[in-house]
């Protein structure tokens, strides 16, 4: 279906894409590379064609669109940039081309809670979760492209790569102090997988 859906790419086609590039492989031990980055690089291309790099926020559709897109965008980018680094391939998405506001807790404001969950705090930490990684993301493509381009990965000087890697690692540095207290890693929570289950949603200190 979603070879189908190419001729008539919907924002759905980039869902599912995004939804199939989350399953485990069948052997782990043997992941396909090759088809989830082709996906991965599909995808890419069925984003371009219906206009995700571009900035809707002035374009004349409903406020939940542009929300929609906007979060398809980012999660297109953080899937190329991560995939890309993880299979050491270069990245199909240029920064320069990829015209993305940066995201806010705001642009999940169309999304209708569930009143079983209302007020879960699980929830809002996704919503949180998601935000940071857009932050995350951008240093990492932005390191790709200073170490790890075929052009780039040919300087070996120890000392260059070193103050290249300074401001980096101070942006790492800042950006993990300012990470909310309900997204640290010593923070988990109980989450509810299946959507007819009745368990309560808490949030617990690791042990």
């Amino acid at each position: 279906m979603i070879q189908n859906s190419y001729h008539r790419p919907r924002l759905s086609s980039i869902e599912a894409i995004l939804l199939l590039l989350q399953c485990k492989p069948e052997d782990p031990l043997n992941p396909d590379h090759t088809f989830t980055w082709g996906y991965v690089s599909q995808a890419v291309g069925i984003a371009e064609s219906i206009g995700l790099h571009l900035d809707s926020s002035d374009w004349a559709i409903p406020s939940w669109e542009k929300n929609l897109r906007k979060r398809l965008a980012w999660a297109l980018y953080m899937q190329d940039k991560w995939t890309s680094m993880a299979y050491g391939r270069p990245s199909h998405v240029h920064c320069d081309d990829w015209d993305l506001p940066p995201m806010h807790l705001h642009d999940f404001d169309d999304i209708v809670e569930n009143t079983k969950t209302q007020g879960n705090t699980y929830e809002d930490a996704g919503k949180l979760q998601f935000v940071q990684m857009t932050q995350l993301t951008q240093i990492l493509g932005e390191v790709q492209a200073t170490f790890y381009t075929k052009k780039t990965s040919t300087v070996q000087d120890t000392t260059l790569l070193y103050q290249r890697a300074i401001p980096f690692i101070q942006r790492l540095n800042e950006w993990y102090a300012n990470l909310p207290a309900d997204v640290h890693m010593d923070v988990k929570y109980q989450r509810q997988l299946n959507p007819h289950g009745n368990k309560s949603h808490l949030k617990t200190n690791s042990a």
